[in-house]
């Protein structure tokens, strides 16, 4: 504002602060598959006069999947894929996920075992390890060396669950998969 005496004249001035960079608050992310992670992540400059709004995009959804608008990463698979931050004017950033995962590599029977009689039965329970897998097929098969001699039958609604039936005498092995 200007004033001379009483005469008076102004001029309107507006400050443009430009989007310049995104800058994530990590460049690599280490994930286990199941995991969830949202991305943070500044603006340079803080007080930006640009749009705000961030949007984010994965190289594979199958590997890590990205909510376009949250920045919510679901990790899916082993592997890795570079999720994009893209801001106001095409402004970008990557910022690399690398998912991992741990298989099941025990499987262990409640018995090692067992001596049952003609026409008995015997339950066994398979619990599989480590406790942290992140498997999705947990799904336990059993089978009987000698059907004539032992019957397995899997529990409909467990399959770490199993019923062995003695149909004769003799030794058979039972075997539980996954």
């Amino acid at each position: 504002k200007a004033t001379v005496g009483d005469k008076e004249a102004s001029c309107l001035v507006t400050v443009v602060a430009p989007l310049q960079s995104i800058e994530p608050e990590y460049q690599t992310i280490d994930m286990m598959k199941k995991q969830t992670v949202t991305i943070g992540y500044k603006l340079n400059p803080t007080d930006t006069t640009d749009d705000k709004t961030v949007k984010f995009s994965s190289s594979d959804s199958d590997i890590a999947e990205v909510n376009e608008t949250t920045g919510e990463v679901t990790a899916k698979k082993a592997g890795t894929a570079i999720i994009t931050l893209t801001g106001y004017n095409d402004i970008t950033a990557e910022v690399t996920v690398n998912v991992k995962e741990i298989p099941i590599d025990t499987i262990i029977l409640s018995a090692l075992n067992k001596t049952i009689e003609e026409g008995e039965f015997a339950e066994l329970t398979a619990t599989i390890g480590p406790d942290n897998h992140t498997d999705d097929d947990t799904t336990i098969s059993w089978t009987s060396s000698d059907n004539s001699i032992a019957k397995v039958t899997v529990d409909s609604s467990d399959s770490s669950k199993a019923t062995v039936e003695a149909v004769k005498g003799g030794k058979a092995t039972i075997t539980a998969t996954t």
